[in-house]
C-alpha cells in the first residue's frame, strides 16, 4: 500500500470520527428527586459547548411529559425560565462554555410520580441531540426501590429481557412524543421489539404504587 492511499484512508478515518462525535455534553449529578406536596423542586444541570472554536445554537425541547393532573412543570436554559407547559426554548454557547439549564416540578396535592424528558439538539445539526428523562415523586414509592428487576440488553434489537419477581406488573412502550407503541396488563420475561423502528423509547412497567421507567434505544 503506498503512502499516498495510507494517508487518505488516515483523512477518512479521522474525518469520519469528527462527525460521528457530539458537539456538546449535558451533565446532570441527578434526574431523579423526590418532593412536597404545593412546593416546587427544581433539577439542575450543565450543557458544556465542546467546540473550541464557535458559538452553536441549542434548541431545548420537551418531547415526552406524564404527571398527576394537578402538577406543571417549566423548564430553564441559561438566559430565562420558560412559562409552565412552554415545551420548547433556545440558547447560545460561545467556544467551550458552559451553561445551566433545569427542569422545575410544580407538585400539586396528588400523590404521584411525574415524567419529563427534554432532547438537546445542536440546531446546525438536528442529528446531534441527547435525551435527558427526569422523573419527581410525591406520597408514592421512588423509583429507585424497585431494583428487583433486571432489564437487558439496552440498546436492543430484537427482545428485552426481564429478570426478577415481574408478578403484578404492566407495561407500556411508548415514544418521545408519548404516543404509545404497545403494552400489556401482565408481563412476562421478555417483550419483543423486533417491530419496534430504530430510535429512542421508554419502558414504564407498573404496578400498584410501584413505577419504573427505563429509556431504550432500539438499533
Amino acid at each position: 500500500m503506498n503512502k499516498k492511499l495510507i494517508i487518505l484512508l488516515l483523512l477518512f478515518f479521522f474525518t469520519d470520527l469528527s462527525f460521528s462525535q457530539s458537539i456538546f455534553e449535558t451533565i446532570f449529578p441527578t434526574t431523579s428527586q423526590s418532593g412536597q406536596n404545593n412546593t416546587m423542586t427544581e433539577i439542575t444541570g450543565s450543557v458544556v459547548n465542546l467546540d473550541c472554536c464557535t458559538t452553536t445554537k441549542f434548541i431545548q425541547q420537551v418531547t415526552y411529559f406524564d404527571m398527576p393532573s394537578d402538577w406543571l412543570w417549566s423548564q430553564c436554559t441559561p438566559d430565562f425560565c420558560l412559562q409552565t407547559g412552554d415545551s420548547l426554548g433556545h440558547f447560545y454557547l460561545g467556544p467551550a462554555d458552559t451553561g445551566q439549564v433545569s427542569l422545575r416540578f410544580y407538585i400539586g396535592n396528588i400523590s404521584g410520580m411525574g415524567e419529563v424528558n427534554i432532547r438537546f439538539y445542536d440546531r446546525d445539526n438536528l442529528n446531534d441531540f441527547q435525551d435527558v428523562f427526569f422523573n419527581v415523586w410525591y406520597g408514592t414509592s421512588n423509583i429507585t426501590k424497585a431494583t428487583n428487576l433486571l432489564i437487558f440488553p439496552n440498546p436492543v434489537r430484537k427482545t428485552i429481557y426481564i429478570e426478577g419477581d415481574i408478578m403484578g406488573y404492566k407495561y407500556q412502550l411508548k415514544n418521545i412524543l408519548g404516543t404509545n407503541i404497545k403494552s400489556s396488563l401482565s408481563l412476562t420475561n421478555r417483550i419483543d421489539f423486533s417491530d419496534v423502528p430504530k430510535g429512542t423509547y421508554f419502558l414504564l412497567l407498573e404496578k400498584e404504587n410501584e413505577k419504573i421507567v427505563k429509556q431504550i434505544l432500539v438499533n
